[in-house]
């Protein structure tokens, strides 16, 4: 009972919110006489917070290189770059008619010396930029790749309400937790076998099959719920804790 009440305790103070994962790149201008750069990364925010006016990223890889104005200049080597900083997002008719402009920054305190300023999908090029310690300036334009969220939602309760699945209910099991696979508590798994209900969706549209593990007290109203959801091929895509989805990677 101890161990288990140390689980809990341990699951509750993890964020449990739903996230949208935005992934941009940014291509360099052929006008030899800037500085320029190529960037390629993501940042995960919360779904509660996407098209709120600021908000912020934690620990995201972004990978760049830079070259200097000239005509026969070379990039510099592959810059890694493990930061984090702020998002801002500008409603359509802002800066675009149509689309939704955001920034990504992060101050040089937290991005190794490099101030990183980009602009996704503003309308102007060039309008992106990059700054060294040293003071010299690059520039780009930058895009969105991609804007993906959850496929099934915030919570449990999203996915067995959502009109885009069907489900079927397959028993309740005794099985080895996977609530931490992929994380760095995952000793909390070890030793610990709930006993879950197992149910099975399928995704309308694609046909793709998840099945959801998932302890059945309090289900009813969210209560204590834990779990995690698989796909067909058995890789876990997302943890659930007090029924809520978090860790989500099934787009």
């Amino acid at each position: 009972m101890k161990g288990l009440l140390t689980f809990l305790m341990a699951l509750s103070s993890l964020s449990s919110i739903a996230t949208t994962t935005i992934k941009f790149q940014c291509s360099q201008t052929d006008v030899t006489y800037m500085n320029r750069f190529e960037l390629t990364g993501e940042v995960e925010v919360y779904d509660s917070q996407v098209g709120s006016k600021t908000t912020r990223f934690w620990n995201e890889n972004i990978s760049f290189n830079l070259t200097n104005a000239g005509t026969n200049a070379q990039a510099s080597e592959q810059i890694e770059l493990n930061t984090s900083g702020e998002v801002k997002f500008f409603a359509p008719g802002t800066f675009s008619e149509n689309n939704e402009v955001i920034l990504v920054r992060a101050l040089p305190k937290e991005a190794k010396g490099y101030f990183v300023n980009l602009l996704l999908d503003y309308p102007g090029n060039n309008s992106s930029k990059i700054r060294t310690a040293d003071g010299r300036e690059y520039k780009s334009t930058c895009k969105i790749v991609s804007k993906k969220s959850c496929i099934f939602g915030d919570s449990l309760n999203d996915l067995q309400e959502s009109s885009k699945f069907t489900s079927k209910e397959i028993g309740d099991f005794f099985v080895a937790s996977r609530i931490y696979e992929g994380t760095h508590d995952i000793s909390y798994d070890e030793d610990f076998k709930p006993e879950v209900t197992k149910i099975e969706f399928t995704h309308k549209v694609t046909g793709n099959k998840y099945y959801s593990f998932n302890t059945f007290e309090d289900q009813w109203d969210g209560g204590n719920t834990i779990g995690w959801i698989e796909n067909a091929a058995g890789n876990k895509v997302s943890s659930i804790s007090d029924g809520d989805l978090y860790g989500c990677t099934a787009y």
